[in-house]
């Protein structure tokens, strides 16, 4: 049965969790550049850290623990995969995610040849020129993957391993319905071969997560397959490389992809039921700021700002969701889950005047990099 109840501390475990496999807590330096740690290129995944267990960075991390909650709570059925997993860090969250959620009945399989990626295949023209085979940095042994799994205690038969190129594994009939599909592969053909051979297997409802869309040749495959099968579902962005989309269907709930407008009602609803859901408000007002209602913006900061059942008070992000109002409401006066009539700029004022200089700046940093669909933590 699927644990709803998580603690504060479950929260701060799946927080360290990400700082530590992607090395920010330690400041793990870079092999590219001039080999320093730099807090932004780590965040969004545009290094690639000397020791750590995964280079996508926070942002892509948020967006698997969004994916993997997602798929929990509105029940779409499957097991969750990534075809290519380095040193297996974005596995590893999937697999802690299960745990801490008390999920029994699901499977995180891990896909890689394990000895880095294929030279080019003239058979894919986009793949010409295309050198990641050369680099011996991308060839992480299973044994290896393993090894981090168990640093963990996060190794154990939930956990499956299909090791060997992606057009030789992942055609077999081993791999049943999937709720996540977690594409970094970075080339044409290993994107390809995925798609067709694991697509039709993702529920509806279910995630795909592309992580190399920013490199040419993995787009043109990830386009010309949408194209092909005609696959319509909004692509959104995570963060300068990576994008997702949800698999729809004529079948598919419409009271999750919704309008903005009645997310935020729903979200409302969580609020003053007999029993406040201030987690699921949260949640419901992310989805809905993510698809530009203001209105949800601004609960969001009211939320945090104040508290309640499960969810810390955060002036850090309530100014930061303030300071995102601000660029977008222009000076408007909006209705908040608690008051009409709210005055923007007044809301922030008081909440600066209860900061510090730090908590200010880092709020305001939060605001400068936030964007849509680029999908925030919502605890």
């Amino acid at each position: 049965m699927l644990n709803t109840n998580l603690s504060h501390g479950d929260y701060l475990y799946l927080d360290l969790l990400k700082r530590c496999v992607s090395g920010l807590i330690y400041e793990d330096p870079s092999v590219l550049g001039d080999g320093k740690f730099d807090l932004l290129h780590r965040v969004h995944g545009i290094d690639r850290p000397l020791y750590a267990h995964s280079m996508i960075g926070i942002k892509r991390l948020d967006n698997i623990q969004w994916a993997v909650e997602h798929c929990m709570k509105a029940n779409i059925p499957g097991d969750f995969i990534e075809t290519g997993v380095w040193r297996g860090g974005a596995v590893i969250l999937m697999r802690a995610l299960l745990k801490v959620y008390g999920v029994t009945d699901r499977s995180v399989i891990v896909a890689d040849s394990f000895d880095g990626l294929p030279p080019p295949d003239p058979q894919y023209p986009a793949d010409i020129g295309v050198h990641f085979h050369l680099s011996d940095t991308l060839k992480v042994s299973m044994e290896e993957v393993i090894d981090n799994f168990r640093k963990y205690d996060l190794l154990d038969d939930q956990v499956r391993f299909l090791p060997g190129w992606f057009k030789d594994t992942l055609f077999s009939d081993t791999i049943g319905q999937l709720a996540i599909l977690r594409l970094d592969g970075d080339m044409y053909s290993s994107t390809m071969e995925t798609c067709c051979a694991l697509y039709h297997k993702v529920s509806a409802g279910g995630v795909v997560i592309v992580d190399d869309y920013h490199i040419d040749c993995c787009k043109k495959a990830i386009t010309d397959f949408r194209n092909t099968n005609n696959v319509n579902d909004e692509i959104m962005p995570i963060d300068y490389s990576s994008v997702y989309w949800i698999k729809q269907s004529d079948q598919l709930s419409q009271d999750y992809m919704t309008s903005k407008d009645a997310l935020c009602s729903l979200g409302v609803k969580k609020i003053y039921q007999s029993v406040p859901d201030y987690v699921e408000a949260i949640r419901l007002f992310d989805m809905a700021a993510n698809r530009g209602s203001i209105e949800a913006m601004l609960n969001i900061g009211v939320l945090y700002s104040h508290g309640g059942p499960k969810v810390p008070q955060d002036l850090v992000k309530a100014l930061m969701w303030l300071n995102i109002v601000t660029l977008q409401a222009k000076g408007a006066r909006i209705t908040t889950v608690h008051q009409d009539n709210v005055d923007v700029a007044e809301l922030v004022d008081r909440f600066r005047a209860a900061m510090s200089p730090e908590q200010i700046a880092q709020a305001n940093v939060l605001a400068r990099d936030w964007k849509p669909y680029a999908m925030t933590k919502w605890w």
